[in-house]
């Protein structure tokens, strides 16, 4: 159902407004905290990642 209507006089149409749902915000906030907590494991396993690189590289210096 709409909210409210217009007409456009140049183009002699009826214009609606409907109401726009929007996601409450608790579940944004939810959504937000569980990539966020994503975010960090991919971040701490990435730096695993790196620091592992960086060792091999530095082994293979020594060899």
């Amino acid at each position: 159902m709409a909210n409210s209507w217009k007409a456009d006089l140049k183009t002699e149409q009826v214009l609606f407004e409907y109401p726009k749902f929007e996601t409450p915000i608790s579940e944004q906030i939810h959504l937000l905290w569980q990539e966020n907590e994503e975010l960090k494991v991919e971040n701490k396993e990435l730096k695993l990642a790196l620091a592992e690189s960086a060792e091999a590289q530095q082994l293979d210096k020594i060899n």
